[in-house]
Formats: C-alpha cells, sequence, structure tokens
C-alpha cells in the first residue's frame, strides 16, 4: 500500500458510525525479539507498533480502542477500531503502549542491536551448514516461501549447501530460488528420499510440519530452525 492515508479515509467513509473495523499485521516487537529478519521482504513494507497504528487513525478523527496479541507468522496484533468515541478504550491499549516504550522499541540503539544480532546468525548458521556438509550430511529445504530467500540470499545458501527446496505449490515446482537458484521440487520426492537434514524455511508452520512429516521423522531425518536461534529437531 503506497498511500495508506488513502486506505485509512476509505475505511472511514465505509464504516457505520458504530462499526468496528479489525486488522491483524506482524507485530515488530516480536519480529526483533525472535529474529524473525526473514519477514522482511519487498511485499513487506510496514512493521508496525501499536503507537503508530493509533496516530495514523487519530489523523482522522478515529481510535483504536483495543488490542490483542495472536500467534499468527510468528506473532502478530489484532487491533480494533472505531469512529472518535463510538467505544470505550480497553485497558490492553496502555498496556502495550507502556511494553513497548519500557522495552525501547522507539529508541534507534534496538534496531541497531537488532541488526548486530542477525550478523551473528548469519556467521553462527553458515558455519553449521557448512560443518554439516563437510561431514557428508545431506540437507534440504523444506518450503519455498517468499521470506525463505531472505534467508538463503542473506546466509548465501546455494545447490551447493542446500539440494533441493520442497513445496506443494505447482506454479513454483520446477523452477529455481531467484538469486541462490537452488531447484525446487514438489514434497512427495520425501517419500522415497530420506535427507539428513531438512531445513525448515516455513518456521511459523513448524507444529503442522512436524506432524505431517511424522515418517519421514522415523526414518532418520532432522529438521532444523535457524531463528531465532539454530535448533535441530528429532
Amino acid at each position: 500500500i503506497d498511500d495508506i492515508d488513502k486506505i485509512v479515509r476509505g475505511i472511514k467513509m465505509l464504516l457505520a458510525d458504530d462499526g468496528v473495523y479489525v486488522f491483524e499485521v506482524q507485530y515488530l516487537p516480536d519480529l526483533i525479539n525472535q529474529k524473525q529478519f526473514d519477514m522482511i521482504y519487498h511485499e513487506h513494507l510496514l512493521y508496525y507498533t501499536l503507537n503508530p497504528a493509533i496516530e495514523l487513525f487519530k489523523r482522522f478523527d478515529m481510535e483504536v480502542f483495543d488490542v490483542e496479541k495472536v500467534s499468527t507468522h510468528g506473532g502478530s496484533i489484532r487491533v480494533f477500531v472505531c469512529k472518535k468515541g463510538a467505544y470505550k478504550k480497553s485497558s490492553n491499549v496502555n498496556k502495550m503502549l507502556e511494553y513497548e516504550k519500557i522495552s525501547g522499541f522507539y529508541d534507534v540503539k534496538t534496531f541497531e542491536e537488532f541488526g548486530e544480532d542477525i550478523k551473528n546468525l548469519k556467521k553462527d548458521s553458515v558455519k553449521f551448514i557448512k560443518d554439516l556438509r563437510s561431514n557428508g550430511k545431506r540437507i534440504i529445504g523444506y518450503g519455498a516461501p517468499a521470506k525463505g530467500n531472505t534467508i538463503l540470499g542473506f546466509f548465501g545458501f546455494g545447490p551447493e549447501d542446500i539440494e533441493y527446496i520442497t513445496d506443494n505449490t505447482p506454479a513454483k515446482i520446477g523452477l529455481l530460488t531467484p538469486g541462490t537458484h537452488i531447484p525446487v521440487v514438489a514434497n512427495d520426492i520425501l517419500k522415497t528420499d530420506t535427507p539428513d537434514y531438512a531445513l525448515l524455511l516455513i518456521w511459523n508452520y513448524k507444529d503442522a510440519v512436524l506432524k505431517r512429516e511424522e515418517d519421514l521423522r522415523k526414518r532418520g531425518t532432522k529438521f532444523i530452525v535457524l531463528l531465532p536461534t539454530i535448533e535441530v529437531l528429532q
């Protein structure tokens, strides 16, 4: 959305006087705390804390009257907005604003430290994958989401590190990952192939994937999650 004010103007026009507009976005503090830098890519240009959202709607005589945390995408907020004065403001709003303030999310130092954390994560992850490959282990990628390319590109992983990446989206199968040129193949390959490790690029679906690939795990494949820290899942 290039002109977010235009969108809010339209929302106000459509909303009844006692209506409620609800939106859900990934929460920037969770992105930073969990080192979810892969969520930053061309489709995601806005990363929200609550206070800027409040200021945005205030410009149009609207107000945020409630907010709640949800687990979507590794941590999101669901925000409730009304025309000014239509609903009583929940205590959740001030609690979240206070959390953001005392946790330093309006301080540039927090973001500088985040950048250093990601550089260190890259160094550790590259060494981890390279060491596995040096020991003759086979590693594949599991899932080919857009955000996965942020990890692959920034960490510099290519086909010499990751043999192939599985996905169930027909439009992606038979192609290569952009920039890193790792083959994308159908997930069915794992019915017969048993790599030593699978790098889980769709980490936000970790629980569902582990359950779905129970047979693969019994055959010996271990899943790797790199964010926020390196973790090997048996």
